[in-house]
């Protein structure tokens, strides 16, 4: 689901359906998820703050005397290197998402959270023959020992190319997981109450956690036919990047694989920047989708 991130005084509004990453914690390394946010830091600076004098006070102390260091005036007051903004309010103002157990909105994770249903779900005929690659062994060679996993309910190959100007030759090549990341970053702005006009040419970060695609080992199976545009169509840097390019954000854009920690990290990443004034909001998200039978294979094998 992705989420903007917002420097002004745009109003904070209602969350309570929770944060994307708080929807990605009840995942596996079998789930799949689709989260953005939009998010705002809509207070004031605090100003820059002295630090604290290293100099001790203590003449029975063993240890050396020692003074702060010097700027190039002299002046021992290194505040203008310190801004204290690390704890700048910051302020989710947009969401949306796609993820396991018929989710496509945060209001439906919210209820699928207070009834305390699972988003688990026997593997889909749709991604490939799960009874071909079963087996109760784990430990045999080219089969998985499990009947289901989290996955979206959504045919992922349904795509409106032409609304985001986009030809059947781009799309055909696109990993659905960009495809996605730009249906669901244009709903989180709607949430957001941002025209997705007012971005174009501002800067506005993406951040995007990310893993393997699955997709790109789909399309190399046989290089003869390839599409035209597999060499940007599953990279990863592209789940960030093909946002950037289509809403002309000029902000930093880039995809993070720190494995399961992913989104918390790209997270981390946009709250870093917007503190850093890098960037005056950001769009977070992360993204996976199972649907070749090879990875459950090898997770399989491995125990």
């Amino acid at each position: 689901m992705p989420h903007s991130v917002d420097r002004d005084g745009v109003s904070p509004r209602d969350w309570a359906s929770g944060t994307p990453e708080s929807r990605s914690r009840a995942s596996t390394p079998f789930s799949e998820r689709i989260p953005f946010h939009v998010q705002t830091n809509n207070l004031p600076m605090n100003g820059f703050s002295t630090p604290q004098s290293t100099t001790t006070n203590d003449t029975n102390s063993p240890w050396p005397k020692q003074s702060p260091p010097s700027v190039a005036n002299g002046d021992n007051d290194m505040s203008v290197f310190m801004p204290d903004n690390s704890c700048e309010p910051i302020a989710i103002v947009g969401m949306a998402c796609r993820l396991p157990g018929q989710v496509t909105t945060p209001n439906d994770f919210w209820d699928l959270c207070c009834r305390s249903r699972s988003g688990w779900s026997p593997i889909p005929s749709t991604r490939f023959s799960a009874d071909a690659y079963f087996h109760p062994n784990p430990s045999k060679l080219g089969t998985a020992n499990n009947r289901g996993a989290y996955f979206l309910q959504d045919d992922i190959a349904l795509f409106d190319a032409p609304f985001f100007n986009l030809t059947a030759q781009e799309a055909s090549s696109m990993d659905p997981q960009q495809r996605l990341g730009l249906e669901v970053t244009y709903e989180a702005l709607e949430s957001a109450g941002i025209p997705k006009e007012s971005l174009i040419g501002k800067d506005v970060g993406v951040f995007v956690g990310g893993s393997f695609a699955d997709y790109e080992l789909h399309n190399c199976r046989d290089i003869d036919t390839a599409p035209m545009f597999a060499a940007t169509g599953s990279a990863a840097c592209m789940l960030s990047n093909r946002i950037s390019y289509y809403f002309d954000l000029r902000g930093p854009s880039f995809t993070v694989d720190t494995a399961c920690s992913s989104s918390l990290t790209a997270l981390h990443q946009a709250m870093t920047s917007l503190r850093r004034k890098e960037c005056k909001h950001a769009i977070v998200g992360g993204s996976h989708l199972n649907i070749l039978p090879d990875y459950f294979v090898t997770m399989s094998t491995s125990q």
